[in-house]
């Protein structure tokens, strides 16, 4: 099966549905521009995160991180910054 459901929801928080429940990951405060992108930037930098040997929980606010700063800014990748 799926081990895991994300619902990202923008400046509320991001929803993640496992088999031990479910968990809200609170997004950062900022002043969105523009909120093209804002999901695979999010998917992206989880991805990257958690291939890595990051937990879940903590990839997901890596994640939730990033996807609030690309959206300071106007556009889709020109907004992304390298996942450091």
């Amino acid at each position: 099966g799926v081990p895991a459901v994300f619902m990202t929801r923008g400046a509320a928080s991001t929803l993640v549905a496992t088999a031990e429940g479910l968990d809200e990951v609170p997004s950062r405060p900022v002043e969105a521009v523009d909120t093209t992108g804002a999901g695979d930037a999010f998917t992206g930098a989880f991805v990257a995160r958690f291939a890595h040997g990051m937990t879940m929980e903590d990839a997901a606010q890596v994640a939730a991180a990033f996807a609030a700063d690309t959206v300071t800014r106007r556009g889709a990748q020109e907004s992304y910054r390298t996942l450091g």
